[in-house]
């Protein structure tokens, strides 16, 4: 993530869990996005952009996502290269 700041809020934990994707389950619940971790039995709530990425890891290389969330999100600030 050195190549700037695409994901607007602290979400370091979550990125870790994507090396292990298939354990990771993302759900939308009463406006809310949540995310599941199995291996922790961690929940997450998270924003759109980091729902986003989650939702796209395994079809998608990094730089397609980055690409997708910033065409994406071009109105947010917060989402930069």
């Amino acid at each position: 993530m050195g190549e700037g700041k695409i994901f607007p809020h602290s979400t370091v934990n979550l990125i870790a869990l994507l090396g292990v994707i298939n354990m990771v389950h993302c759900y939308k619940l009463g406006g809310l996005n949540i995310v599941l971790d199995i291996c922790s039995g961690s929940v997450h709530v998270v924003d759109e952009v980091v729902y986003d990425i989650i939702e796209a890891y395994e079809s998608r290389t990094k730089e397609e996502i980055i690409a997708d969330m910033l065409e994406k999100y071009a109105a947010d600030e917060s989402v930069t290269r």
